[in-house]
């Protein structure tokens, strides 16, 4: 894996860009995923569209409109921490 530039709204990160998961019941099923920089977990979550634009559900819902900053996304770090004894 290699570090990426994602979009982040200061509280979350999008890791993925949305993609087509299935259609259910007359409708398609979008998903992305999520990085908490709360918890630091990565989570899937259902894209959900009404009038405002897309979001999805975290606490209340978040739209993706939202999400304007650059971040880098570096899924594993190695320090140096010195000469081990």
């Amino acid at each position: 894996m290699e570090s990426s530039k994602v979009k982040s709204n200061g509280k979350f990160s999008i890791i993925t860009p949305k993609w087509f998961l299935r259609n259910y019941g007359g409708r398609d099923i979008f998903m992305i995923e999520v990085l908490d920089h709360q918890t630091g977990c990565i989570n899937r979550r259902e894209v959900h569209t009404n009038t405002k634009g897309d979001y999805f559900k975290k606490k209340g819902n978040i739209y993706l409109s939202g999400f304007t900053k650059d971040y880098l996304y570096v899924p594993f770090q190695i320090l140096y921490l010195g000469e081990v004894k």
